[in-house]
């Protein structure tokens, strides 16, 4: 079979406009109020979302990316240290796909919250000991930042030499693995919901092969000014690849994740669906966001309209699963 990609009308973002342009009464998108055209452009890349998303929550297989990740052997570091201050100077770039790892200060862990790839960082907690430059530590590579059009990963995670990885529930449980419980005070009814957990250097692990992870999307750098709130950048929630226990060498890991497309924003964009059926699938779903919720909008096809998008949602379920033939499990019959 002979592939044809560019068969029949280009499905770029600018057609997919134009024609739903014809809604509101105009030739083409370029004919609409700047506010009314901007809702197009919103309208179809909702569609371009749900398409990745449906509502019904089955993910298609080919909304999903794969994704190596690599992180580095533990790094020597030089710190400038002011008493009080999450501000560090150090002696080495550090690139910001790394926020989230853990910097090994002395006797204490601190965590890395951001850094703009270079030798300013900044840490979760403020520095507690005394103001002081050059302060050796070493910086574990633990934590790696994913695109933010990752939403979830799939199970399971390969470490490239090793196996699958597994998960750990979150943050805390992998607090709680490294504390260790003191004496009279575990947690158990008869003595009450009493908090139990020593936390100390001896009980994080740096020399073990990092077989568990987990996912946090939880902010770490938080904005302090309103350069901050105007970056896109900054303010994107970008989810952290975890591994556990902290890795003592280079590790390579190999991982599935449930993405959100990129949004459709230049004329020429096209949009990814299987069979290049973006007419079929993408197109009548905008329509029906359009004919549910723009203000101009007073056709009265509008129940038409939402079959036409009903078909195609069922259509692209029908889609979601290439491989139809699967393992059939098979047992033995009791009394073998």
């Amino acid at each position: 079979m002979t592939e044809i990609p560019t068969q029949g009308l280009d499905p770029t973002f600018l057609n997919l406009k134009n024609h739903l342009a014809s809604m509101l009464g105009a030739d083409e998108v370029s004919d609409l109020p700047t506010n009314d055209a901007a809702r197009i452009g919103i309208y179809v890349n909702q569609a371009y979302r749900e398409c990745y998303a449906p509502i019904d929550g089955y993910r298609p297989g080919w909304a999903t990316d794969n994704i190596g990740i690599n992180l580095p052997e533990p790094a020597a570091l030089e710190l400038d240290l002011t008493n009080g201050s999450v501000g560090v100077q150090s002696n080495v770039a550090i690139p910001s796909k790394y926020a989230g790892s853990l910097i090994e200060i002395g006797d204490d862990f601190y965590m890395l919250a951001s850094t703009d790839d270079s030798v300013e960082i900044t840490l979760v907690t403020p520095w507690s000991g005394t103001t002081a430059n050059n302060v050796g530590a070493t910086m574990y590579h633990n934590s790696h930042e994913l695109d933010r059009e990752v939403i979830d990963v799939e199970a399971s995670p390969e470490l490239i030499g090793y196996g699958p990885m597994s998960p750990i529930n979150s943050p805390e449980a992998a607090t709680r693995l490294r504390g260790n419980f003191s004496t009279d005070f575990i947690p158990s009814k008869l003595y009450g919901n009493v908090p139990s957990m020593t936390f100390n250097k001896t009980s994080i692990e740096t020399d073990k092969t990092p077989l568990f992870y987990y996912i946090d999307n939880s902010r770490i750098a938080t904005p302090i000014n309103s350069s901050n709130l105007q970056s896109e950048d900054f303010m994107a929630v970008r989810p952290r690849f975890n591994v556990f226990p902290l890795p003592s060498a280079a590790i390579s890991i190999r991982v599935k994740a449930n993405v959100l497309p990129h949004e459709l924003t230049n004329a020429a964009d096209l949009a990814r669906l299987p069979g290049n059926a973006v007419w079929d699938l993408l197109y009548p779903i905008a329509c029906a966001k359009l004919a549910l919720a723009d203000p101009r909008y007073n056709g009265g096809n509008t129940e038409a309209i939402l079959r036409n998008a009903e078909e195609a949602r069922k259509r692209l379920s029908s889609l979601a699963r290439p491989q139809k033939q699967r393992t059939i499990r098979l047992r033995k019959r009791l009394g073998w």
